[in-house]
C-alpha cells in the first residue's frame, strides 16, 4: 500500500491517493498536456522532436501563424485567480486565442472534471474575447 488510508483498489490507485498525488500524478498530467503542445506545433508546422515523450514544450513558440504559450499566466485588465491553463494558443490569421488546460481523471470524473475546468477558466474567456 502506497498510503496506508484506503483500499488499494484501481480507482483509488489511479486517480485518489494522496501519496501519488505528490509526484506520479502530476507528471502524467504535465506529459498529457506535453502531448497535446507537441501535436498543436505539428499541426502548425513548428519543428518538434520526432518523438512525442521526447518534446519539453518552451515557454513561448512561435512562427508566422500562431504563438503558444505552456504553462504562462495571462494577464487582463482584470485581476484573475485562474489565468494559466496548460496552453494558450493565438491564432495570428484568424486572431483566435484557445485555452487548453488538461486534467487526466478516473472515468467517473470525467464530467465533473469538464465542469470544473469549464467554470475555473470562464472569467479568463470573458476577459480575453
Amino acid at each position: 500500500m502506497m498510503c496506508n488510508k484506503y483500499d488499494e483498489t484501481i480507482d483509488h490507485i489511479v486517480s485518489g491517493c494522496p501519496e501519488l498525488a505528490k509526484t506520479e500524478y502530476t507528471h502524467r498530467h504535465d506529459k498529457a498536456a506535453a502531448y497535446i503542445h507537441w501535436k498543436v506545433c505539428r499541426n502548425y508546422n513548428i519543428k518538434t522532436s520526432e518523438k512525442w515523450y521526447d518534446h519539453e514544450p518552451e515557454t513561448v513558440t512561435e512562427n508566422e501563424d500562431v504563438t503558444i504559450l505552456w504553462d504562462m499566466p495571462i494577464y487582463t485588465d482584470r485581476k484573475i485567480t485562474a489565468n494559466r491553463p496548460n496552453l494558450a494558443i493565438k491564432d495570428h490569421k484568424t486572431k483566435a486565442c484557445k485555452f487548453i488546460d488538461t486534467a487526466v481523471p478516473s472515468d467517473r470524473n470525467t464530467s465533473v472534471k469538464v465542469t470544473e475546468k469549464l467554470s475555473k477558466y470562464k472569467d479568463l474567456e470573458i476577459e480575453t474575447s
